[in-house]
């Protein structure tokens, strides 16, 4: 299983789908050498795993239209 939470200068962080783009470009520029903030990335799987915990996943299938390109798990 995959840490839910990352620093933004984890190289990982640079994964779009899983972190975001916002997150995965100031990862880049910081692996660049460019100046970030310190922070931390939380992945989608996070999300997730709370809707399944809460029960939650197909309501917010109904609700929430897919786009393209998504990954679904």
């Amino acid at each position: 299983m995959s840490a839910f939470i990352i620093p933004i200068a984890d190289p990982q962080a640079t994964d779009a789908g899983r972190f975001g783009p916002k997150a995965a470009n100031l990862a880049l520029l910081g692996n660049a050498g460019l100046p970030i903030p310190d922070g931390f990335c939380m992945g989608a799987d996070a999300y997730r795993r709370q809707l399944q915990h809460l029960g939650l996943e197909e309501t917010a299938r109904r609700k929430v239209p897919r786009r393209a390109g998504m990954r679904s798990t």
